[in-house]
């Protein structure tokens, strides 16, 4: 029996060293081609910032589908890469909170979609007030109807995030595509970690 747990444990640090290479050499290639990642439907990432805390540490790598939306619209609770809309060399990812026609409305640190409450368990507070711009973080904003085509982002550490709080909605056509699972970290029971 130990002999069969040991050939397991084996099998599976292999697999993990395949599964990291292989994505260091996608990352490395993704990176240094965005032709090569267009035409594979994928995108790797590396997290740079803490406004996605809890959900994705600073440091994470992710793969991101290209392609998904092409097919699907964006849903609320997605993780998306978006361009942002002043500044098209810079990405970011936030999770869409509101779709269009919606009616968003923030009361303090409560999220309402169409009127009802939304149960976030990934959203955290934390104190902070790096979100610059017509709304703070904690401010009470709407209610406002989300417009034809436009999606409304926020990261899930809501005191430190630059989202649709101060960005304005943002237009689908800006949005990359969807997260779909960390393929590296620091924090090694994260790899494989889908992410919805």
């Amino acid at each position: 029996m130990d002999e069969h747990k040991c050939l397991g444990c084996g099998l599976v640090i292999i697999s993990l060293m395949i599964i990291v290479m292989l994505s260091l050499f996608l990352n490395t290639r993704l990176a240094m081609s965005p032709d090569i990642s267009s035409s594979l439907g994928i995108r790797a990432y590396k997290i740079a910032g803490g406004s996605m805390l809890p959900t994705l540490l600073i440091g994470d790598h992710i793969f991101v589908d290209l392609n998904i939306y092409a097919k699907t619209d964006p849903q609320r609770g997605d993780t998306v890469v978006f361009i942002h809309p002043g500044d098209p060399s810079r990405d970011f990812i936030k999770r869409i909170v509101a779709i269009p026609g919606d009616i968003l409305e923030l009361k303090g640190k409560r999220l309402y979609i169409n009127g009802r409450l939304v149960e976030e368990p990934y959203a955290q507070y934390t104190g902070g007030a790096h979100n610059k711009g017509p709304l703070e973080p904690g401010g009470d904003l709407g209610p406002y109807v989300v417009p034809k085509d436009g999606y409304f982002m926020m990261g899930d550490n809501r005191d430190f995030s630059i989202d649709s709080r101060s960005l304005g909605f943002i237009d689908k056509k800006l949005i990359r595509g969807k997260a779909r699972f960390v393929y590296w970290s620091e924090e090694l029971d994260r790899l494989g970690t889908e992410l919805k």
